[in-house]
């Protein structure tokens, strides 16, 4: 959830306390360092001694003559060293500059560099419901062929088979096991694999992206299919629950893609920073809005629910249309992906 004043106020009071600190230590290390620190603090010395001297004393030559004698022994550290450092000294301010150089800003660097991932994270998705449609492409923010299948790898998909050595893949690709279940024939059974085995090679027919080694345990009827590459046209079907949420939404998809939805203000922790998570289904991006609103008292009583396509993200990331588009990552309905989970334990 995006911070109030309360949060912008307690991150001005850190650079400034981060400022003053780097001050500081710029202000140590001119003393360490200049050989004229002495003469130009000199006048300093003199009026706090003569803030501090003790009860009964009349004069104050004697005692600023001694403070900056001392603080002319402590400058110097060096019996030949007449006009400056000795390399002992040199190097040990230079240790000190770079110390409290890097313990003053890395904070700072690092609260920047947060500011500006969660700026991308809000607009790293195009939904169907933003006013601009405008496509850009960026080699930086572009994602790799290898790591859209990772992503992709999150979404199970379900099929059809009569479970003999001999068997094709049948051209129905289900998102809901309950889907695939109802639709089977006496004889066939439900079997499962991965968005990232179909996707490229089957529904984009896009085989020479694709490296048919790094599929991993791919099914048989999978396997066939990919390597025959006819033209056989294989169908995605959404779970009916996703297609009459599209509608509600005005979202109108090409043949095959898929609706999914993001919820504003909603981000997943992960070991690779924060994502925006896509859901399949509309009703699984609101159960875990709600979850996160029992632990934040900041976020609207209801969630704002946007739609998009499997295609367009894709897109997306191929082309580095959006900033953060790296950040996004697929959520498939957990029933499903238990089901797949039984399905593949059983092979």
């Amino acid at each position: 959830p995006e911070g109030g004043k309360g949060g912008k106020t307690t991150k001005a009071r850190t650079m400034a306390r981060q400022k003053n600190l780097l001050d500081a230590s710029l202000l140590l290390c001119a003393l360490l360092i200049s050989p004229q620190s002495t003469d130009s603090f000199a006048p300093a010395l003199q009026r706090r001694s003569i803030q501090h001297r003790p009860h009964g004393v009349t004069g104050v030559t004697g005692v600023t003559d001694q403070s900056t004698r001392r603080t002319s022994l402590v400058l110097r550290m060096s019996s030949d060293d007449e006009g400056g450092l000795g390399t002992v000294t040199a190097i040990f301010a230079s240790f000190v500059l770079l110390y409290f150089s890097v313990s003053a800003l890395a904070p700072l660097v690092g609260s920047i560099a947060t500011q500006t991932t969660t700026g991308d994270l809000s607009s790293s998705v195009v939904t169907r419901q933003d006013a601009s449609k405008e496509k850009r492409q960026s080699k930086f923010d572009a994602v790799s062929t290898q790591r859209i299948q990772q992503k992709l790898r999150n979404i199970p998909v379900f099929y059809l088979s009569d479970g003999t050595i001999t068997a094709t893949l049948d051209e129905r690709l289900f998102l809901s096991y309950h889907d695939a279940e109802l639709s089977r024939n006496v004889g066939e059974i439900v079997r499962a694999t991965t968005m990232d085995q179909v996707l490229y090679p089957l529904i984009l027919k896009k085989e020479e992206v694709v490296n048919i080694k790094s599929l991993g345990d791919t099914p048989s009827e999978v396997l066939k299919a990919i390597e025959a590459r006819d033209s056989k046209q294989y169908k995605l079907l959404p779970s009916k629950a996703a297609i009459e949420d599209a509608r509600g939404t005005n979202t109108v998809l090409q043949p095959n893609d898929l609706p999914l939805f993001k919820v504003d203000r909603l981000a997943f922790a992960s070991n690779e920073g924060p994502q925006v998570p896509l859901f399949t289904e509309r009703q699984d991006a609101i159960t875990s809005y709600k979850r996160l609103q029992e632990g934040s008292s900041t976020l609207p009583p209801e969630p704002v629910v946007k739609s998009t396509s499997l295609f367009d993200v894709v897109e997306s990331m191929e082309l580095g249309s959006r900033p953060g588009v790296g950040q996004l990552a697929f959520y498939a309905n957990a029933d499903d992906v238990q089901e797949a989970d039984k399905l593949s334990s059983e092979k």
